[in-house]
């Protein structure tokens, strides 16, 4: 018998990747908020229960560190109800996961790709 307890590693995976290619699609196309302009997400993970989501992102800007984290995180925590419900809308979840998200760096002339490698330690 097959512990409920854990998830399937797979469908985990497959559902972390749907969460965040599609928090990818809305900042690019729905979000308004211009702070939120230059922000990219570079991972998404999802707590082994599937309640919450912690997507970690970096931001494109020039500006001092410490102020565009704070400005980006404010501009985040207004969004979450909103990048939730669209979602809810687009993925087929059973539940669809609370949303944090964590601020790892600046890009700095860095591609996405690039950004991408290294919080993954490739």
């Amino acid at each position: 018998m097959r512990d409920r307890s854990r998830p399937e590693p797979f469908r985990h995976e497959r559902v972390e990747r749907a969460i965040l290619e599609e928090l990818r699609s809305l900042l690019q196309a729905e979000v308004s908020d211009p702070v939120l302009g230059g922000a990219w997400v570079v991972d998404v993970q999802l707590s082994p229960d599937g309640k919450n989501a912690r997507a970690s992102y970096a931001v494109r800007s020039t500006g001092d560190e410490a102020d565009v984290a704070r400005a980006t995180k404010a501009a985040f925590s207004r969004a979450a109800g909103f990048l939730r419900a669209r979602l809810a809308a687009s993925l087929n979840l059973k539940r669809t996961p609370q949303l944090s998200f964590t601020f790892i760096g600046l890009l700095l002339g860095e591609t996405e790709a690039a950004a991408e490698d290294e919080h993954q330690g490739l």
